[in-house]
């Protein structure tokens, strides 16, 4: 087995400010180990930032931000170009640079995908203007981290008086299978209606349950879950009953 390469922090060549490496590892969406002359470096994008999945950390899209990464750089040669920075401030000083591949420009891709923010560090902000424009096209079209989520309450009837139906709507993928749970002071109801159901074709699914009417005026905790991809999420929302 090849052992994996350990990334350098004290550089023992010159480092061109405009130059070529080859990509050895891809460590997670913004951030790749390179070699130089020889020599292995991490490298940090510029001006940019990836959810993250390291450090115990996994956040939403932080995955999927890694692998668009490494479809796009791993086992490749790149064009690295330096802004003011040679280095970042961390205790393992990473390189700062801008990543390209022939003619596509790496940090901008990402952004503009939607699997990064645009995320100025100055002074190392020539491009800011520019990842700020295409993090806005990728908000506009909904792209990456700004689509619709996976999961969203559309509507809960709300307010209700006690002995009344109350109805939620949620939205998903089509026929993904869904739970709702409404908590009221007692506990989790066992109301009729309250059943594990699937999405329809567009993606919808309803609930419609009738409170006691010995129900306890209050606001009143409502969770949907949805089991997506082997991925259990969820969301919540509070009806009223008065």
């Amino acid at each position: 087995m090849t052992p994996t390469p350990t990334a350098t922090t004290t550089p023992t060549t010159t480092i061109p400010t405009v130059g070529e490496a080859a990509v050895v590892q891809v460590i997670d969406g913004d951030t790749i180990d390179v070699s130089i002359n020889g020599k292995i470096y991490r490298v940090r994008y510029i001006g940019i930032d990836t959810p993250e999945t390291t450090l115990g950390k996994n956040e939403p899209l932080g995955q999927e931000a890694t692998a668009k990464n490494r479809e796009l750089v791993e086992g490749k040669i790149v064009r690295l170009e330096k802004d003011v920075s040679e280095f970042d401030k961390m205790e393992n000083p990473r390189l700062l640079r801008y990543i390209y591949v022939g003619n596509l420009f790496v940090n901008a891709e990402l952004v503009r995908l939607g699997y990064a923010r645009a995320t100025p560090y100055p002074p190392d902000v020539k491009y800011e203007n520019y990842f700020l424009s295409l993090e806005k096209e990728a908000e506009t079209a909904q792209r990456g981290m700004w689509s619709s989520p996976p999961l969203q309450i559309v509507s809960v009837t709300s307010p209700i008086k006690a002995g009344d139906s109350a109805t939620l709507v949620a939205k998903t993928t089509l026929n993904t299978e869904c739970s709702i749970t409404v908590y009221y002071n007692s506990g989790a109801s066992t109301a009729s209606g309250l059943i594990t159901k699937n999405a329809d074709l567009n993606g919808n699914i309803f609930w419609t349950w009738k409170t006691s009417t010995n129900t306890t005026p209050g606001s009143y905790k409502i969770v949907v879950t949805a089991n997506l991809n082997g991925k259990t999420i969820s969301q919540t929302v509070y009806f009223t009953v008065q």
